[in-house]
């Protein structure tokens, strides 16, 4: 009986090693976050301006590719393309317009495969922040 104990206590800590070496496996290849994350159509969900949730009356989607982003809506009527960089470690995106000479910065404050959230600085003086959240679609 005791040898039993024995070999079964052994086999418990067998398991627990094999499963303590699968979930470090799974925290590699998890990309959330990164700049292909990004890449997709997304479904705007809700928005909010200083936290104050409020009605979007723009496109209903915002279509990012590697290197374009614009919004549009059902019937692919879209916005004024941007050309844009991601910085991975700052999570903020750079852009500018392709037909203006107008900048800016989009903070991405959540990113996952199916989710993302983003905020900017309307005015550009911190006054006036949006914030987008979005369901990726596509």
């Amino acid at each position: 009986m005791k040898t039993l104990r024995v070999i079964g206590m052994a086999l418990i800590a067998v398991i627990m090693c094999v499963n303590f070496a699968a979930c470090s496996d799974d925290d590699e290849d998890d990309k959330s976050g990164d700049a292909a994350s990004l890449v997709g159509k997304w479904k705007i969900e809700t928005t909010a301006t200083n936290g104050v949730a409020e009605e979007w009356d723009g496109y209903p989607y915002y279509v990012v590719t590697d290197t374009h982003f614009y919004f549009t809506d059902e019937d692919g009527t879209k916005s004024d393309y941007c050309t844009y960089t991601y910085n991975e470690s700052s999570k903020v995106m750079h852009g500018k317009y392709v037909n203006q000479d107008t900048n800016w910065d989009m903070k991405v404050i959540s990113l996952s495969t199916s989710t993302a959230s983003f905020q900017w600085d309307e005015e550009g003086d911190g006054r006036k922040m949006i914030t987008i959240n979005c369901k990726r679609v596509q």
